[in-house]
């Protein structure tokens, strides 16, 4: 319903645009928090960013939590190796001269997973506390519709 000229009261959900070329009132359908909410913890690779048209951050965790994974892992059976007598070995020295030794994609897997999860976790619950705060806003600039 239109009050003014410039001035709409829009249904729940809806919101004027100032940018929308469109001339309809109230066009613009606003994001519930509630579903980037599910999203985020069911799919938490980036989903609940790209419904609230956050497209860059969506494509940033999409990157860095599944296809730099992917590459790594890709990367670690080409150039390792997936048999054990082909592995490279590091050499850790001990006392006396006396070492052992440490297998190269061992340890590359390890390290590799270490990163993995530390920065999955981190953004995981990061993501989950901003969104169930209702601290994001959606690609436009708007808040979220709360729970």
């Amino acid at each position: 319903m239109c009050i003014s000229e410039k001035q709409c009261k829009c249904n729940y959900g809806y919101i004027n645009f100032p940018c929308n070329n469109s001339k309809k009132a109230c066009d613009f359908k606003l994001s519930l928090q509630l579903y980037a909410l599910i999203l985020e913890i069911f799919l938490p690779f980036g989903i609940g960013h790209f419904y609230c048209k956050r497209y860059l951050i969506c494509f940033i965790k999409i990157l860095v939590l599944l296809i730099i994974p992917s590459i790594g892992c890709i990367m670690n059976r080409k150039y390792f190796g997936n048999k054990e007598n082909n592995s490279q070995l590091i050499k850790i020295s001990r006392e006396n001269n006396q070492g052992s030794y440490i297998k190269l994609n061992k340890l590359f897997s390890f390290l590799f997973t270490i990163y993995f999860l530390l920065i999955f976790f981190i953004w995981y619950v990061f993501d989950l506390v901003i969104f169930s705060s209702n601290k994001h806003k959606d690609g436009s600039g708007f808040d979220l519709i709360p729970i």
